[in-house]
């Protein structure tokens, strides 16, 4: 969500962005323009400077949820709503019982018993799409002595 702050002048964001780089042992100039650092709350801070932009800083910041999701508050939310199944072989009886699953739409059931039947699950998405929310929803189904691999992009 984009919020333009008119109050906020170019020279007092300049000293708040150096005061965030400093935080976290960093620098920013017209040399280096770019920074990413993370700020006391959790909450993450990217900064685009000049000569990389044209004219004005750009500053995203991305809060920490804290809240707990359940996937049962992923599928109220609606993020199941626009599911498309495409063609499956349903030729083992575990894959029998997710298909089962996917033919009554019952996405919760379907992504636990996933997880509990240790399955790949590839969790796609661009910035602030909600991916880090719904793994946090998935890794609750994991049981506590099992091992999780996560590779993420972060180019």
């Amino acid at each position: 969500m984009r919020h333009d702050v008119p109050a906020l002048d170019r020279r007092t964001l300049e000293r708040l962005v150096q005061q965030i780089a400093a935080g976290g042992s960093q620098g920013v100039s017209r040399h280096s323009p770019l920074l990413a650092a993370s700020l006391p709350d959790g909450g993450r801070v990217q900064v685009v400077m000049p000569p990389a932009t044209r004219g004005d800083i750009a500053v995203t910041i991305r809060r920490q949820a804290v809240r707990d999701t359940k996937l049962a508050d992923c599928a109220a939310a609606g993020l199941f709503d626009d599911v498309r199944v495409g063609p499956y072989d349903a030729r083992a009886a575990a894959d029998a019982a997710l298909a089962a699953l996917l033919d009554r739409r019952d996405w919760e059931g379907f992504l636990m018993l996933a997880v509990r039947q240790r399955r790949k699950i590839i969790v796609p998405g661009g910035s602030s799409t909600g991916k880090t929310t719904f793994l946090n929803a998935l890794l609750r189904q994991v049981p506590h002595d099992e091992r999780i691999v996560a590779i993420e992009d972060t180019a």
